[in-house]
């Protein structure tokens, strides 16, 4: 028998309340309802989420190590290092409020979708959601502190790192996504993070969607931080086009793009294809497979697009390929 779930409601600027969220029946009850107010507002989602099997660490946060200012910054949240009771570092990840209008129902809302379609996520290269908690007011999400900060600074600081091996991981990632029916809408380097042990940590779901919800959120006016040089044409060039499978692989592709480029990728929404470079920064030339490969995830035609699982094999092929000829890997990791 399905678990009984509590529908959320939120009230929308008019002061009608809409319904965030659908029962399902144990037996013959139902349950009524929760209405959420401007008062209980968080404290009654943390308790829906936390039903859901999401651990509400807000009794866990070590008070002497709490942060004054944020670390860091995405296109709509706040991060902040923090640290539990156990020693743990860990990162808290806060929506930015834009207005007081906003904090009750609007970044609330967006909030709690992140936190929903991050819930869903168990995979190794995807970052660990391990909680959530109330911080000044707000929902926190809670992920464990990536010493080795985003893909971007860690590239900077291990130039020799194996690139194939990163590559391989991310499109495992973004396949992993995929199958469980996730769009992420928002794939660039500062939004994959790296672990002690150099593993790629894929994050931000600020942009997902999620084709099957057990909470159902109300249409509004959305809140979103495109990347323009990282989005697929259609996302820029179509109003109201939501992300898909197909964008997904075509910042994939711009992610795996080599480090210099002769034509911006911002030319790339008018059509012109960055050319291939001469030659790599570490004076290997471009495998003409990768480069294959990348202009296939650039077709202007979406549906024409290889799927992020054939980009995953391609990866682990090429992987495997440079393993066995004992050669330094290709620079095909770009920072954003």
């Amino acid at each position: 028998m399905g678990r009984l779930h509590q529908p959320i409601i939120f009230p929308n600027s008019s002061g009608d309340m809409e319904l965030e969220g659908e029962s399902t029946h144990e037996g013959s009850g139902a349950q009524s309802p929760v209405i959420v107010t401007r008062n209980t507002m968080i404290d009654q989602i943390l308790g829906i989420f936390k039903s859901r099997g999401v651990h509400d660490l807000t009794g866990e946060l070590d008070s002497s190590a709490t942060p004054a200012y944020p670390v860091a910054v995405t296109g709509l949240a706040d991060i902040y290092r923090a640290r539990l009771l156990n020693g743990s570092s860990v990162a808290l990840k806060c929506l930015r409020v834009l207005s007081w209008g906003d904090a009750p129902d609007k970044s609330l809302k967006e909030i709690s979708r992140e936190l929903y379609t991050w819930s869903k996520c168990k995979h190794p290269n995807v970052l660990e959601l391990i909680g959530i908690s109330q911080f000044r007011g707000q929902i926190a999400l809670i992920s464990p502190w990536m010493m080795k900060g985003s893909l971007v600074n860690f590239l900077r600081n291990e130039p020799n790192v194996s690139r194939y091996e990163l590559c391989t991981q991310l499109a495992g990632a973004i396949t992993y996504l995929h199958d469980v029916g996730i769009v992420h809408g928002d794939i660039k380097g500062s939004n994959i993070l790296v672990s002690e042990d150099c593993k790629i940590k894929l994050g931000s779901f600020e942009n997902a969607q999620i084709s099957q919800n057990s909470i159902q959120f109300s249409v509004s006016e959305e809140t979103s931080a495109l990347s323009i040089r990282w989005a697929a044409p259609e996302l820029i060039m179509e109003e109201n086009h939501r992300a898909t499978l197909h964008t997904d692989v075509y910042s994939l592709g711009m992610t795996i793009l080599v480090r210099q480029l002769s034509t911006p990728p911002a030319a790339m929404v008018r059509g012109v294809l960055p050319k291939r470079p001469a030659q790599l920064a570490n004076g290997e030339n471009l495998p003409d497979v990768v480069w294959s490969l990348l202009l296939s995830c650039w077709n202007v035609d979406p549906p024409s697009r290889p799927s992020a699982s054939e980009v995953w094999e391609a990866m682990k092929t090429l992987t495997s390929a440079t393993a066995e000829n004992d050669s330094h890997v290709s620079y095909i990791f770009s920072p954003c």
